[in-house]
């Protein structure tokens, strides 16, 4: 299973067939925000493609070496094929000379019912199953309570954070920030 980069065209494409069904407007970034986001250059979508077929994407803020994978899913008819796993290690492979790459975790210590912790806790496990790390690191971004899991080697809680902000400062208006993103 290999990455590649997503055309303009796929992006837009996934965003509208896929992405808007498999996350919930409160976590969904405009389309509009993505594309300006890729146009400065701090913005990375990747796709691992099947038979002409996009089966499981990842979307990156990116700045410098370090990255907060954004988005990331596997389409209906490629789950539970091991697909999510091994496209987790073929992202450590593409991008082997990041320092870090960041990710959020729904915390099920917030979820509204049991079935909704159960489902936010094995996608928690699902992570750390696959090199992710607990950072210890909590956030509130939108709303929606957060785990904030890595792989890469941030040594310790101050630079999780710090790295955590400025990827967020690079591709949302310093408004929308200051009244969203809570670490």
């Amino acid at each position: 299973m290999v990455f590649t980069k997503l055309s303009l065209e796929q992006v837009i494409d996934t965003y509208n067939k896929r992405m808007i069904e498999d996350f919930p407007p409160d976590e969904l970034k405009p389309l509009e925000m993505i594309l300006k986001a890729i146009d400065k250059g701090i913005y990375l979508c990747l796709g691992m493609v099947e038979d002409g077929k996009v089966i499981n994407y990842a979307y990156f803020v990116k700045l410098g070496d370090d990255y907060l994978l954004d988005y990331f899913a596997t389409i209906p008819e490629s789950r539970n094929r091991g697909v999510g796993g091994k496209s987790l290690q073929a992202l450590r492979e593409y991008l082997k000379d990041a320092r870090s790459i960041l990710a959020e975790v729904e915390d099920p210590a917030f979820a509204k019912d049991e079935a909704e912790k159960e489902i936010q806790s094995r996608r928690y496990q699902f992570y750390l199953r696959n090199g992710f790390i607990d950072t210890n690191v909590k956030a509130r971004c939108f709303g929606v309570p957060y785990i904030v899991i890595e792989t890469g080697g941030l040594s310790d809680k101050e630079t999780v954070c710090n790295n955590y902000k400025r990827l967020y400062k690079s591709i949302l208006p310093e408004k929308l920030y200051a009244n969203n993103i809570i670490i």
